[in-house]
């Protein structure tokens, strides 16, 4: 981080000169200098403003980066108004690029001001979150910059726990930089968050070898920050003992084989590995057999005596649902030419380019289906956590919170504070509906995925193989919505991502959960009560 000096103004050189100490290379100020430095860089960013914005927002950068060094509160406030403003009142003058700089420096300051302002936190995560995502959705960054993003917004996700989300970001990072090091120590510190919490041995095994991988690679890179040396030291250090197993099933199980015989299962199986979509923790480490399989299930859950397994019973449904309905999405993804049950069927040509067909049917039925399972998974956390909601007000909406002197408030009982994947649920969440009393939005992107299925649902959605829209005649406003079929395959796809990583939290929550309500019981006998699992020849 660096101060931009204009040595043609005499007031900035006096202003150094007379207030502003160097010493061990680094610049000191003392509270008054601080005030009057940060008013002339507001001033400095108005005057720049009108002669080139560009420039204004350079300066803003560095306002951004000293605030930070300088740990100035309301520095840091002022540079993140002013940065809104820059970005309200001249959208339409920036270019690609430098919207994406302005986003950046944005979602820079509003992650760094968590840190100083305990009472910003959800704000700054909200805000930090989507400012991030929006200066990544540009093709003219480069790879460094896109990679800085990646990497921030990976943390953000990090620290509302929604990992999975988190690991995606760093691996795309590392894409760019395979031996970035700071990039290698986030994702081995997500992986252990994950492999501290699920129930199979076998996975958090192949968990930690990654993670001892990864800070391996990391401390051999010279270019590792000097403050990162000592904790990636200490923790490498405790898992070299296991050095040997760690690289027997590095060796035996990083590879990128897909052995199945079958063409169409191996081209279903392989489009799932490459987006992500199996329920198996290992998919976002890895691209083989061992994570081309749904296998993530529920833990061992206590019950009453006499009580079934219907909390597995429940599951079951959602992960069966989950499954056929990626199918179906996959099915009308790949299409080839017209499917028989189309022919012969009287549509007619509206002259609005809105593609009727088996296909489109098929994603549009993934997208209801794979929405539903967000309402069932709240429909589990009701009555596992004993929320006691009457079942007809369910929904993945309603079920976080509670109405409490006219405030909503987070659930005592879900105790998200000691669990960090029913905090990922309640992020996720934020991800599917609009702006209410409650929550805050994450991504303009995200907010398409409710109002979709809302039209799906209720009302009339066209989908255009070309994304011409209605030209020859006026409809009653609001009367349908048009989305190109490319943008509604995308908003599909990222649906699909969130449900999927929504099943596997809801696995974690309850495994973290389980520990906890164990710990909190005397000592009694539990007899275990052993389920199997359904042969593959009895699924007709």
């Amino acid at each position: 981080m660096h101060i931009i000096i204009i040595f043609d103004n005499i007031y900035i050189i006096r202003l150094l000169l007379s207030s502003i100490n160097i010493t061990n290379g680094e610049i000191i100020m003392n509270k008054e200098s601080e005030i009057e430095y940060f008013s002339y860089m507001e001033n400095l960013i108005v005057k720049s403003r009108q002669e080139n914005i560009n420039e204004a927002i350079q300066i803003l950068g560095t306002m951004i980066d000293e605030a930070i060094n300088l740990l100035n509160v309301n520095g840091l406030k002022n540079a993140i108004n002013i940065g809104e403003t820059l970005l309200s009142e001249n959208q339409k003058e920036l270019s690609d690029y430098t919207y994406s700089i302005l986003n950046y420096y944005l979602g820079v300051a509003y992650s760094e001001m968590i840190t100083m302002d305990k009472g910003f936190k959800i704000k700054g995560l909200e805000k930090g979150i989507y400012h991030y995502r929006i200066a990544l959705d540009s093709d003219e960054i480069d790879t460094q910059h896109k990679s800085s993003i990646l990497v921030n917004l990976a943390n953000s996700m990090s620290a509302v726990g929604r990992n999975f989300d988190s690991l995606r970001y760093i691996n795309e990072a590392l894409e760019y930089d395979s031996n970035h090091p700071i990039a290698l120590g986030n994702k081995a510190r997500i992986l252990n968050s994950i492999a501290d919490s699920i129930y199979d041995d076998g996975h958090k095994n192949l968990l930690y070898a990654s993670i001892f991988d990864c800070y391996r690679k990391a401390l051999s890179n010279k270019e590792l920050p000097e403050y990162a040396k000592i904790p990636y030291s200490k923790i490498y250090n405790n898992l070299e003992p296991y050095a040997e197993d760690f690289n027997m099933l590095i060796n035996e199980n990083h590879s990128n084989e897909l052995i199945i015989e079958e063409n169409k299962n191996r081209q279903y199986r392989k489009w799932c590995l490459r987006h992500q979509l199996f329920l198996n923790p290992l998919n976002s480490i890895m691209d083989n057999n061992l994570s081309a399989r749904d296998v993530f299930g529920l833990p061992s859950i206590v019950t009453k005596v006499g009580d079934g397994p219907y909390y597995h019973s429940m599951y079951n449904n959602i992960k069966q649902e989950y499954v056929s309905s990626r199918y179906l999405f996959y099915k009308g993804l790949n299409r080839e030419g017209t499917h028989f049950s189309d022919k012969e069927v009287s549509i007619y040509n509206t002259l609005d380019y809105a593609s009727q067909s088996y296909n489109n049917e098929c994603v549009k039925a993934g997208f209801r289906i794979v929405y539903s399972l967000l309402d069932k998974i709240a429909y589990f956390i009701n009555i596992y956590y004993e929320i006691n909601l009457p079942y007809h007000k369910v929904n993945f909406r309603s079920i976080w919170s509670e109405k409490i002197k006219n405030k909503f408030q987070l659930r005592s009982n879900l105790r998200s504070d000691k669990n960090w994947a029913v905090n990922a649920l309640i992020w996720l969440s934020k991800e599917l509906h609009e702006k209410d009393i409650y929550t805050g939005d994450l991504s303009v992107f995200s907010r398409k995925v409710p109002t979709l299925r809302n039209y799906i649902e209720h009302k009339h959605l066209k989908i255009l193989d070309m994304d011409i829209g209605s030209r020859y005649f006026t409809e009653p406003e609001g009367y349908a919505m048009t989305i190109a079929r490319n943008d509604f395959i995308d908003n599909t796809m990222f649906l699909f991502k969130i449900v999927r990583d929504a099943i596997m939290y809801l696995s974690i929550a309850v495994n973290i959960e389980e520990y906890y309500r164990n710990t909190q019981r005397k000592e009694q006998i539990i007899p275990p009560m052993s389920i199997t699992n359904i042969e593959d020849d009895w699924k007709r």
